[in-house]
C-alpha cells in the first residue's frame, strides 16, 4: 500500500493518539495554507475587488479538499476503532453535536482487541489476562507474536490450531482467517 493510499484510506482503525496527531497536523497545514494564499494575494494585488476575494476563497477550498478527505478518512477510522460505522461521521456536520462528537473521538478509548473493522491499533489481539497455555486465545496471542517476530511458520501453525479449536461463532475467528490468508500470500 502506498503512502498516499494509506493517508486517504477509509479502512481500518486508528488510536486516539494517531487521530489527535492527524487532526492537529491537518489544522496546522490548513492554517499555513490560508496564510500563504493571503500573503501572496497581498503581494500581487494592491486593491483587490470583491470578485478577487470570491476567487481567492474558491482557490482556498480547492487547495483544502485533500485535507478534508484526509480528515474525514481519519474520523472514519477512529469511528471504526470505537466499533461504529463510518457513516456516523455525518455528526460532524450537525452544529453543537459536532463538538461532543469530536470530543468523543479524541477521548473515548477504542474497543480492546479486534473488531469487525480490523485489529486493535494498539496491538492487542485478544485480551485474556488469565489465558491458559494451549487455550485458543493463548494460541492467537502466540501466533500474533510469532507473526510480529517474523516466524511465519509458527504463526501459521498457531492460527490453524486456533481455527481448529474454536467454534464458528468465536468473535476473533474472522480476523484470524484474514491473518492466515495474508500469511498464505
Amino acid at each position: 500500500m502506498t503512502i498516499i493510499s494509506r493517508l486517504f484510506s477509509f479502512k481500518g482503525r486508528i488510536s486516539r493518539k494517531a487521530y489527535f496527531t492527524s487532526f492537529a497536523s491537518g489544522v496546522l497545514t490548513s492554517v499555513i495554507l490560508f496564510m500563504l494564499v493571503g500573503f501572496f494575494a497581498n503581494i500581487f494585488y494592491d486593491n483587490p475587488s470583491e470578485d478577487f476575494y470570491a476567487v481567492l476563497g474558491a482557490v482556498f477550498l480547492i487547495i483544502n479538499m485533500p485535507l478534508f478527505i484526509f480528515a474525514l478518512s481519519k474520523q472514519v477510522k477512529r469511528l471504526h476503532d470505537l466499533g461504529r460505522p463510518g457513516w456516523h461521521a455525518v455528526m460532524d456536520f450537525i452544529p453543537i453535536a459536532n463538538i461532543f462528537f469530536n470530543f468523543q473521538l479524541l477521548l473515548q478509548k477504542g474497543t480492546t482487541g479486534p473488531n469487525k473493522y480490523g485489529p486493535d491499533p494498539l496491538g492487542v489481539l485478544i485480551p485474556q489476562p488469565k489465558t491458559r497455555p494451549g487455550s485458543p486465545d493463548a494460541l492467537a496471542v502466540s501466533a500474533a507474536s510469532a507473526e510480529k517476530n517474523g516466524d511465519l511458520a509458527q504463526a501459521r501453525a498457531d492460527y490453524e490450531m486456533f481455527l481448529a479449536l474454536t467454534p464458528d461463532n468465536h468473535p476473533a475467528r474472522d480476523i484470524i482467517k484474514e491473518r492466515l490468508a495474508k500469511l498464505d500470500k
